[in-house]
């Protein structure tokens, strides 16, 4: 994610009134990293999860182990669950 993107996502949701929460994994923080380098973002970004291993996406993030061991953990649906659960989680 470019600054600029990360700068545009953080004033939308200020503008928006929203907050955002990130569960990550293969990125390892950097979406978190990016969108709080933006002079501002505490207002919208409550944190971020880097759950790169299965246990902490399954146990942290409340995504289904059955899930993990059908699709494997690079799917959409893996991380539209981990994106809920951070939600969830971060109160987001």
């Amino acid at each position: 994610m470019t600054m600029a993107a990360a700068r545009d996502v953080v004033h939308a949701l200020a503008d928006a009134g929203l907050t955002v929460a990130t569960g990550e994994s293969l990125t390892a923080g950097l979406v978190a990293a990016r969108l709080a380098d933006v002079p501002g973002a505490s207002a919208v970004l409550h944190g971020g999860v880097v759950a790169y291993q299965n246990a902490v996406k399954t146990g942290l993030l409340g995504v289904p182990e059955d899930l993990l061991a059908r699709v494997g953990a690079v799917d959409a649906d893996v991380a539209r669950r981990m994106a809920l659960g951070a939600r969830a989680a971060l109160g987001a």
